[in-house]
């Protein structure tokens, strides 16, 4: 069995043999996936599949997570909406990149694991709340780049009114058997009306978002 430090080291080559932009292989490279699941997963950590974290859940395929990160085009002054925090794996990979992440998982029990594990971890630009995160309150501010690990249907226009001007959603669109990484941009195409144009990407697999784009 090769050592945890073997495997993340071909992981991480994994990651730049897929164009993975520097910036984000050095986000993944600080960030350790046996933080954030249950050791008696620890044959499956720095694979190319999905780890289970909870009770019929897993994590999202790492390569295609990279991706969805990548094409945020998340800066260092970013802030960074999530939607579906899970293991928080991937939560805190987006705070290694931008200024502040808000993230929010509409499992209460796994929100609040998520933030102690945040909180062990000293990641002090993230916000964690429970809920519904395809409608969010204004009050929580404007976003520069929105990202959502779980399928949808159709587009979630509601993060628009979160979203800063040229903006990004970044989610998986389609069904089960079908989808792929889309990318909805804060503006409209002035060629169509009430269109915000929509730019399709890799296939990928992901479990339906609950609620009204699942």
């Amino acid at each position: 069995m090769k050592s945890l430090k073997k495997r993340k080291e071909e992981f991480i080559k994994v990651l730049q043999k897929n164009r993975i932009p520097k910036r984000i292989v050095d986000a993944f490279a600080i960030v350790n996936q046996e933080d954030f699941f249950d050791e008696i997963y620890s044959d499956a950590l720095y694979g190319t599949q999905p780890i289970p974290f909870a009770p019929g859940k897993t994590g999202d395929e790492p390569l295609t997570m990279a991706r969805m990160i990548h094409y945020c085009g998340i800066k260092k002054d970013s802030h960074v909406l999530e939607i579906g925090t899970g293991s928080g794996y991937s939560t805190a990979i987006l705070a290694n990149l931008a200024k502040s992440v808000t993230t929010i998982e509409i499992d209460e029990e796994l929100a609040l694991l998520a933030k102690k594990r945040f909180f062990r971890l000293k990641l002090t630009n993230i916000r964690v709340f429970a809920g519904d995160g395809t409608d969010v309150d204004e009050s929580l501010g404007l976003f520069n780049a929105a990202v959502i690990f779980a399928g949808c249907k159709k587009r979630p226009l509601l993060l628009l009114h979160v979203m800063k001007q040229d903006g990004v959603v970044v989610f998986p669109m389609g069904p089960a058997h079908q989808q792929q990484i889309a990318l909805m941009l804060n503006h409209r195409d002035e060629n169509v009306e009430g269109i915000f144009p929509v730019v399709f990407k890799e296939f990928c697999a992901f479990m339906p978002i609950a609620g009204i784009y699942g």
